[in-house]
């Protein structure tokens, strides 16, 4: 029972950050559905950050480091997770109009409710046209 209401608890979380990604994918002109296949939906992240390829790269390397390596590079896996996390973001906010360093901060320790400020947001708009550095903030 206990299970089952955390798998519950679990659900009702999980609908509304689905929702938000799929509105954050549709305001970047991506098809939401892609917000559902694992790996794909993070190069399309990337895509909609405008970042070089090997940014995921390093995004799924790091996943990838801590189950070949184990808990010896979980520490590695972390630095490099939020440091991709914050360019995401740091891009997005760019693209949107919004605080860079504060949505790129935000990304790293709360990335969920920035998804859904950006997703649910009507006044927050993307634009493909705003320039950002592939090579993030460097």
């Amino acid at each position: 029972i206990i299970f089952g209401v955390l798998f519950l608890i679990l659900i009702i979380f999980l609908i509304p950050l689905f929702i938000a990604q799929w509105k954050l994918f549709k305001k970047a002109g991506k098809k939401g559905w892609e917000i559902f296949i694992p790996f794909y939906s993070t190069w399309v992240l990337m895509e909609i950050a405008g970042l070089n390829w090997w940014y995921f790269l390093i995004s799924i390397g790091s996943s990838f480091l801590t189950l070949v390596l184990g808990d010896s590079a979980m520490f590695i896996a972390y630095i490099f997770s939020y440091y991709i996390n914050f360019i995401i973001y740091y891009n997005i906010a760019k693209k949107m109009n919004q605080n860079p360093v504060l949505y790129g901060v935000l990304g790293v320790f709360i990335p969920y409710i920035v998804v859904l400020i950006l997703g649910f947001s009507n006044t927050i708009t993307y634009d493909k046209d705003i320039e950002v550095n592939p090579n993030a903030i460097f």
